[in-house]
């Protein structure tokens, strides 16, 4: 199981998250969010990151042609596409860009088998998009088809992971919030003890 630490803001954030060892990190695009990061200064962070650490930033309903622009000036490896792109919009970048879902019942879930995408970002349902530390009943997901790998996101915390990580055990976790001391600023402490919960998963 690889893990993301999202709505990452600093290079000294970013540093904490890799050295606990954290396979991906998130960046958010997205104006409106608390969390947001001009593309200037991802870039920045970004070329300072160790190698082998992969990123993602994070989009809202923008236009490819954005997308594409803000993907060549910071050097990020997805698109993560928040808002409601139309699956064609996601297939045009291929294996980089990978959909959110945000999820709240068995329709939800049945969109996603629907999808025929190999590979879906999972959030909670709310009027925000990502990061507002709420989750969803995780027993959905029992009705996802098995061969699309999730990211499982929302409110996902050190101290209720493992609780998680019982019921679905995802091909990956999207941590924000719940590593937090205040929007846009990870505590150190707190990664640290998430990846210390789930160190018995990260194997699977």
């Amino acid at each position: 199981m690889k893990v993301k630490i999202c709505g990452i803001t600093s290079i000294n954030d970013a540093l904490k998250a890799c050295e606990s060892g954290a396979d991906a990190l998130g960046f958010v695009f997205y104006k409106k969010s608390p969390r947001y990061i001009a593309p200037g200064e991802a870039a920045k962070i970004i070329e300072k990151l160790p190698a082998f650490v992969s990123t993602a930033g994070v989009f809202v309903d923008d236009k490819i042609e954005d997308i594409i622009a803000v993907m060549r000036s910071t050097g990020i490896d997805y698109a993560q596409l928040h808002g409601n792109e139309p699956i064609s919009t996601v297939c045009k970048f291929g294996r980089r860009a990978i959909k959110a879902f945000r999820i709240n019942d068995n329709n939800s879930i049945e969109q996603v088998n629907n999808s025929g995408l190999g590979i879906v970002l999972l959030d909670s349902y709310t009027d925000a998009y990502g990061g507002s530390g709420m989750s969803f009943d995780h027993r959905l997901l029992k009705s996802l088809l098995r061969n699309i790998k999730v990211i499982l996101s929302g409110g996902i915390t050190p101290d209720n992971v493992r609780g998680i990580l019982d019921v679905y055990t995802p091909y990956a976790i999207d941590v924000s919030s719940g590593v937090e001391t205040a929007p846009g600023k990870k505590s150190k402490e707190k990664i640290k003890t998430l990846f210390k919960n789930i160190e018995r998963y990260k194997e699977k």
